[in-house]
């Protein structure tokens, strides 16, 4: 027998005379006891914090944390002899580590997150269970059946991503995906000359109901000039048309009967023009690159901006495109990651372009004064860069402070006020949040004032921007943990703001303080129908939901599934036409608009 082989002299004493330990030496408890804590405390954080960052922290620490536990537990604690323990800890090695080669691309994280957890948890089953076998040839065979099983188990399996709320959707990984089943049904054309087909106008023209951008013309999420029925019992919404889509977190510009989007297609990442009536393809303009990550997946993040007949897109990795709006034809692209020096974030380029004062700029979070890039709409040359921090995902926005138009910029340092044709930094609000990212947009209160959302731990703050004569100035009005809007963009409706935290909320914008918090919408986007103090809610299941603007209380007038799949795209709608999307469907609904009777 080998040194390495040999038992300590208290597993001597605890042995029978044929030299295998008893079933009293074996100490199997501690174990299970591990592997069921990770459990309690995971379970308890899904149902019980208030943060995603939480959520995500836990799942993502907590299975390194309890394998390094329970392995102490078994080299230390386990009593079995020290060849078994020792190839016991190598063949858990081994396994985990062929079962990364094994498995699906898309598990690369989900063996650590998901896998090591149920493997601990079947070892520790594993050690109750063969606490009386006193072979240890018998042991070896039933714990290396144990692991190849639960390993095997996961090699099978493919990530499709994770919700809102961090929770997994996982396929056997010969499944075909939602994309697969997308590109059998379309085909993929030859070139773009064959997938772009001839346009029965000859030029587009938005008119002011259109909705031209992301979150709408003014980048609000706010809808004027439109009033529906709420009894939908009685007066149900209609589908006009629903069909798949590549995947993608974009949502809509709506521009003269056309509806312009972004998605992937393979290997190409493409901005798609439909009709708005039926849903028709009329052209797909695609360039070969793919951006995909495990928990959000595949596709472009940011949406199209329409302006004097042109398109203007920004891709997941970083690519600007101006195209035709007629045709898709592209007039010039610019390279944002090149120009700004800026490396991918984690989620990929996710800022949709915003034309102003014939710039059109994206916030790429470049170093050294590149966070915001403005290029010339005419020809694509770099205009300006401005800004410090790195980017968190949100969009430049334009507002009017004090009389004076001003493009936002939220980055890790803070807000920045900057001059839309110059790019001049006019004034800075520094708020530092290096690990908390600012996803959702900025929202202009009042005459001066300026809501900044952070989310998760951080919230949200109210600002005041001054101007005495040619010196602006920043101070906080407020800061409030009450409202946390994460990647889930809110709205403002007489004096309040409603949005997501966790559950969707309602917090009076006077003080920051929370009048109510129910709803179970996910990870949903939200829009206003302003005339009627109506909330149109886009929830993370598909569902659209109406809801009464109201600080008083949470009151949902009506509900219905619209499309299926995990949604966290932001609707849009034009006249009585929503427009809704995720990653799998694309769907065309048709509002009941009040009567001019009812109305009045």
């Amino acid at each position: 027998m080998s040194e390495i082989d040999q038992p300590t002299s208290s597993e001597r004493a605890a042995m029978p005379t044929n030299g295998v330990d008893s079933a009293q030496s074996v100490r199997w408890l501690p174990g299970l006891v591990i592997a069921g804590l990770y459990w309690v405390v995971v379970k308890s954080v899904e149902l019980l914090a208030e943060s995603n960052v939480v959520i995500f922290m836990t799942t993502f620490f907590s299975p390194m944390v309890t394998t390094v536990l329970f392995l102490l537990a078994w080299l230390g604690f386990s009593r079995r002899p020290w060849n078994e323990r020792i190839w016991g800890i190598l063949f858990f090695i081994s396994t985990g580590g062929a079962s990364r080669f094994l498995a699906h691309r898309s598990m690369a994280y989900g063996l650590i997150l998901y896998g090591l957890p149920v493997v601990i948890t079947t070892w520790a089953i594993w050690g109750w269970a063969t606490r009386s076998i006193t072979s240890l040839v018998m042991r070896r065979m039933t714990l290396a059946a144990t692991m190849l099983l639960t390993w095997s188990y996961f090699c099978l399996l493919r990530l499709d991503g994770l919700d809102g709320g961090m929770q997994s959707t996982c396929n056997w990984r010969w499944t075909p995906t939602a994309e697969d089943r997308f590109l059998a049904k379309v085909g993929r054309k030859a070139d773009e000359a064959s997938s772009t087909s001839e346009s029965a106008i000859a030029e587009v023209v938005a008119k002011p109901s259109d909705w031209i951008g992301f979150r709408g013309p003014q980048r609000d999420g706010v809808v004027k000039g439109v009033r529906i029925e709420t009894d939908w019992a009685a007066h149900p919404p209609k589908l006009v048309w629903k069909q798949p889509i590549g995947p993608g977190w974009s949502s809509f510009a709506v521009v003269d009967g056309r509806v312009f989007t972004q998605e992937q297609r393979g290997e190409d990442e493409c901005v798609t023009c439909y009709d708005a009536a039926n849903g028709a393809e009329i052209w797909c303009h695609r360039d070969a690159t793919r951006f995909s990550e495990p928990v959000a997946g595949a596709g472009p993040r940011g949406t199209p901006q329409f302006h004097d007949g042109k398109l203007f897109a920004q891709g997941a990795s970083g690519h600007l495109i101006c195209l035709d709006a007629v045709t898709g034809k592209r007039l010039w692209l610019a390279d944002t990651a090149a120009d700004s020096k800026a490396p991918t974030p984690i989620w990929g380029f996710s800022s949709s372009p915003l034309v102003v004062a014939g710039v059109v700029t994206v916030l790429p979070g470049g170093p050294n004064g590149a966070s915001v890039l403005g290029y010339r709409i005419e020809d694509g040359q770099l205009a300006w860069k401005a800004g410090e921090g790195t980017a968190g995902y949100a969009s430049v926005h334009l507002t009017e402070l004090q009389g004076t138009p001003m493009l936002i910029a939220l980055t890790s340092q803070g807000a920045t006020g900057l001059e839309p044709s110059s790019g001049r930094s006019v004034w800075q609000h520094a708020w530092v949040s290096d690990q908390e990212m600012r996803i959702a947009q900025p929202m202009f209160v009042e005459e001066s004032r300026l809501l900044i959302p952070t989310g998760q731990s951080l919230g949200a703050r109210l600002i005041d921007v001054r101007r005495n004569e040619e010196q602006w100035t920043t101070s906080e009005v407020w800061t409030s943990k009450e409202f946390k809007p994460y990647f889930n963009d809110y709205v403002q409706y007489a004096g309040h703001a409603y949005g997501f935290d966790n559950l969707f909320c309602c917090i009076n914008l006077a003080n920051g303080k929370r009048t109510w918090k129910k709803g179970r919408y996910g990870s949903g986007q939200v829009l206003l129908l302003a005339d009627q103090g109506l909330l149109l809610v886009l929830s993370e299941t598909g569902d659209i939901v109406l809801l009464e603007a109201s600080p008083k209380s949470h009151v949902e007038l009506a509900k219905f599934p619209a499309i299926e799949g995990k949604t966290w795209n932001h609707p849009a709608l034009v006249g009585d036409q929503l427009f809704v999307r995720n990653g799998e469907q694309i769907a065309c609904y048709r509002l009941p608009l009040l009567s001019e009777r009812n109305s009045q």
